[in-house]
């Protein structure tokens, strides 16, 4: 399974189909903008929102976690990735707090590295109008164009949705497929309920979806997990009624959609933020 994890990481450090990705949205007429000018806004609105602050801590899953503001390695100011910590004694949700890593996108590497990506829309994304910046360079998404090696044998898409009015991240899409492969992996990792809390604008709502990934298992391998699969729901489903045991088929329930469906999908709903003084 650490096969699948290079895609999930581009997410981690930036941060289904793209069936209505070039649905012309109904809107006003208006200047058309250029993939430089979306970036500047999305800058822009993450100082304006981010900057006044020095940290906060966000509250989900079981957990909190806890993020400062201080510049990354190319001396960008940005926030995280967090300290994560449970709260109280009730467990934590795996799922969720993987998600507490990516709940704030890396815009001033979004917005450094895709100043010369190709720019559509505004358009429809999931019924909200967006601008999408696309590239196919995956040193684009973490700030640094050119210098990843282009790989002849993976077809690669990147794309970056930003609110068409906010200029808030709404959703980082990647989609690679190999030669040998017979559809593309591709992963989504969508923002949505955007709050504000003291001046500070997040999404309490993040939601990753990744589909594809079954290719990467063997025939072989896939027969002994399920079959390991299906002795662990047997077990789970003669647990004392109650959370634990819901949650632990939930879990499961995860596993046997991955390895049969190829389809992997994990939410995260945050109760609170609190901002430093």
């Amino acid at each position: 399974m650490t096969r699948l994890a290079p895609l999930a990481a581009l997410l981690a450090l930036a941060a289904c189909g793209l069936d209505d990705a070039a649905e012309p949205a109904d809107a006003e007429d208006e200047a058309p903008l250029t993939a430089e000018a979306v970036a500047d806004r999305m800058l822009a609105r993450y100082e304006s929102t981010l900057g006044s602050v020095d940290g906060f801590t966000v509250t989900a899953g079981g957990a909190e976690a806890r993020y400062t503001l201080a510049p990354d390695s190319a001396g960008l100011d940005r926030f995280g990735p967090p300290q994560v910590a449970p709260v109280g004694d009730a467990p934590v949700s795996q799922a969720e707090a993987q998600l507490l890593f990516v709940q704030v996108p890396n815009v001033p590497r979004l917005a450094r590295g895709l100043r010369g990506a190709r720019l559509e829309g505004p358009i429809s994304r999931d019924g909200r109008r967006a601008y999408a910046l696309v590239t196919d360079d995956p040193g684009a998404i973490l700030g640094a164009p050119g210098v990843v090696a282009p790989d002849s044998t993976t077809d690669r898409e990147f794309r970056v949705f930003v609110g068409a009015e906010t200029f808030d991240v709404f959703e980082i899409y990647q989609s690679a497929r190999a030669d040998t492969s017979a559809e593309a992996v591709t992963s989504r990792l969508i923002y949505s309920d955007f709050r504000e809390v003291d001046g500070l604008v997040l999404p309490y709502a993040v939601r990753q979806v990744e589909t594809g990934l079954n290719q990467m298992i063997s025939e072989e391998e896939r027969m002994v997990m399920g079959g390991q699969l299906g002795l662990a729901i047997q077990q789970a489903g003669q647990m004392p009624a109650g959370p634990e045991r819901e949650a632990r088929l939930a879990e499961l329930e995860a596993q046997r959609r991955l390895i049969g469906e190829g389809t992997a999908e994990a939410s995260l709903q945050v109760e609170s933020v609190t901002v430093e003084e």
